[in-house]
């Protein structure tokens, strides 16, 4: 394979560049300092020798928007302005490849495309529960509002009466009896709350969504801008027919695959998607099935299937494609019931979350283990604001066996013989992935009590007001109980938001094309700012429903950008309550160096020069024929008293004199002078 990439010798290396996968792959998992290493000059490798030996997929972040990685033998695609998917297309060039894109100067980062898996046991695991400490009395904060729907009473994690029996996951042959209280209270945060007028998006990105289910129909998200079925992407997206979300996975508008019988196919089973669904926002009083957390308020859900195949599989890939299309329709909450391998740190996946200004409850695994130790992506990316990482527990207060734990995990939910919607029907499933949507169900109710609320504070909220379990020992989880709706929703006035959109306190570019600026976010009295989540710039005069929430344009780093041409350019910031800030500039850029002419007389040469954009910065003269590099940069000659646009040279010699001129945007220019 030929190799055309740039090879910069003057970068810096450390031992995090590889000189030979197969031989020896350097590990950065889960860096101590983060900010560290993104300002780090060398390329950072994530993974280990064992990621990369069979893999023909990476994911690449750049320094600049997607820039063309020179390299033979490759397929890229954006995921978003400065990630990319590369594909090798002959397995026999990985390593060559992966050399070269570690020694581009353009690239930041390369990872693997980690796999990520739908979370759930299959409900006959056969370990012996040794929890024997019992749970406190139940209280009862206010009469409870019981829907019609006819399955409600099998759904204890949202109304738990005490009277059901379930059996143990941990135990085979044993039956757990539940205990009464041990549940979301979710029917007493619907006596309080009634249906709100704000609607809430909450993205399942999942495998798919059974949208003609008889719970789910009447909640799921439709893009008010395409039409059903006319094969055309009336909303200019990049997807056709987008009604209900879009299938990453297959990379269509499929959301569902249904077998004869109108039940989940299972070459591609979307019942873990719709279970997720059914348990947020199921349509409540409706006497059919179940009803959701968040039913009472008005919510709809938006099926991206980023999880596909027999096993529920995804990778950071269709992840992040996902995560960058619900961020773009409007979504307020991203539910995540879905996992990677242990200790595998996936930073393309961790910035996509952190720059998204969007809530995001993540399921914390299945494998029994403690998260500080063995970190699972994306679960253990809970001490950012925007995500609340949830494990599960029975339904007698005990957090079960299988619950991933740990000061990492920020709450509990019930997760144990939940019972939902499945595609055309329902069913009973286990683990933290029917916990999350617990949670999740909780936070879109918050949602849609108030504009301009932000992740931060709706998390603080969830992990403030949960109901404690004396089961649950405090090293479990940082908060040992689980989420309360009615105390969320009771406290809902407390809820802070952020109604001013970030303004510009500095715009300032010079003629090299170099945009320097400062954005602060504020908030009126009584409000405190949410923070700035988003800076991103592009050509041309923009609105900011151009940049549909910051998924589009150019990311701006460390208040700078720099641009290669002259024109306008729009600048565009958003907060992390969604209010949003344009500023329209015009930059000029000087690429021209100075004009130099002159007539010689005698041993006298007289200068003109002229620079109309940036001015003249420096100009110097040396006798005999000298390079640009002979001047330093304009520190080493003669230099010459400019008047105006004058300049006069009395040679004290015959023979050739150069002339140095350099303006104030550094572009510089030689001129050769022959005096006889």
């Amino acid at each position: 394979m030929e190799k055309r990439m740039k090879n910069n010798t003057k970068k810096k290396w450390s031992i995090l560049l590889i000189f030979t996968i197969m031989a020896s792959m350097p590990i950065a998992n889960f860096p101590s300092n983060a900010k560290a290493q993104e300002e780090s000059q060398d390329t950072v490798i994530y993974g280990t020798k064992q990621d990369y030996e069979d893999a023909q997929e990476f994911i690449v972040m750049t320094e600049d928007k997607n820039q063309d990685l020179d390299v033979d033998g490759v397929q890229t695609e954006e995921l978003t302005d400065k990630i990319q998917l590369v594909t090798v297309k002959d397995e026999e060039d990985t390593e060559e490849v992966m050399q070269e894109l570690a020694q581009a100067e353009e690239v930041v980062s390369i990872q693997p495309n980690y796999t990520y898996t739908a979370i759930t046991l299959t409900n006959e695991e056969n370990e012996e529960d040794t929890t024997t400490e019992e749970p406190t009395e139940p209280t009862t904060p206010t009469e409870p509002v019981i829907p019609n729907d006819t399955s409600f009473s099998k759904q204890w994690g949202l109304h738990n009466d005490g009277t059901l029996s379930l059996p143990s996951i941990e135990k085979r042959g044993a039956n757990v009896k539940a205990k009464e209280d041990v549940d979301i209270n979710a029917p007493e945060a619907w006596a309080d709350y009634t249906v709100s007028g704000r609607e809430t998006i909450v993205a399942v990105i999942d495998t798919g969504i059974d949208y003609r289910h008889e719970d789910l129909n009447k909640v799921m998200w439709k893009n008010p801008k395409e039409i059903m079925g006319n094969g055309i992407d009336d909303d200019n997206n990049g997807y056709v027919d987008d009604i209900y979300g879009w299938d990453f996975f297959h990379n269509d508008n499929t959301i569902c695959h249904y077998n004869s019988a109108r039940k989940a196919s299972p070459l591609d089973n979307d019942d873990h998607g719709t279970h997720c669904a059914g348990i947020i926002a199921a349509t409540a009083n409706n006497g059919k099935g179940v009803a959701g957390v968040a039913s009472n308020a008005n919510v709809k859900i938006m099926s991206v299937k980023a999880l596909g195949g027999a096993k529920g599989e995804g990778n950071t890939a269709t992840m992040i494609k996902a995560i960058r299309y619900a961020v773009r329709n409007g979504a307020d909450v991203i539910n995540l019931s879905c996992g990677g391998e242990p200790d595998k740190y996936d930073k393309a996946l961790e910035t996509a979350i952190r720059e998204s200004g969007v809530l995001f409850v993540v399921a914390a695994g299945n494998e029994g283990n403690n998260n500080d130790d063995h970190r699972v992506s994306p679960a253990c990316y809970s001490y950012l604001d925007n995500v609340i990482t949830v494990g599960f527990v029975n339904c007698n207060g005990t957090i079960s066996k299988y619950s991933n734990y740990g000061q990492s995990v920020n709450i509990l939910a019930p997760g144990v013989y939940i019972y939902s919607t499945v595609v055309g029907d329902y069913d009973y499933m286990t683990g933290s992935s029917m916990a999350t949507p617990m949670v999740t169900g909780v936070a879109a109710m918050l949602y849609s009590t108030k504009e301009n609320l932000y992740p931060k504070v709706v998390k603080e909220a969830i992990l403030n007001y949960y109901k404690p379990l004396s089961r649950v020992s405090e090293d479990k989880a940082e908060n040992a109980g689980i989420v309360d709706a009615y105390a969320a929703i009771k406290n809902r006035k407390r809820l802070t938001v952020d109604t001013q959109a970030p303004v510009f306190t500095k715009v300032q570019s010079n003629y090299k094309g170099k945009v320097v600026l400062t954005a602060t976010d504020t908030a009126p009295f009584g409000e405190i700012p949410s923070k700035i989540c988003n800076i991103r710039y592009a050509s041309g005069v923009r609105t900011a429903a151009n940049f549909k929430r910051g998924t589009l344009g150019t990311k701006i780093n460390s208040g700078t950008f720099t641009v290669n041409d002259s024109g306008t350019y729009t600048i565009y910031v958003r907060d992390n309550a969604g209010n949003e800030t344009v500023k329209t500039i015009k930059v000029t850029v000087d690429k021209q160096a100075p004009k130099v002419s002159a007539s010689v007389k005698n041993r006298t040469i007289s200068l003109s020069i002229s620079d109309n954009l940036s001015g003249l910065k420096v100009a110097k003269y040396a006798y005999g024929k000298q390079s640009l590099s002979y001047f330093k940069n304009g520190s080493k000659g003669t230099t010459l008293k400019v008047s105006g646009t004058k300049a006069t040279i009395k040679s004290k010699q015959k023979g050739t004199v150069t002339v140095y001129v350099k303006d104030k945007a550094d572009n510089q220019r030689v001129v050769y002078y022959t005096v006889k």
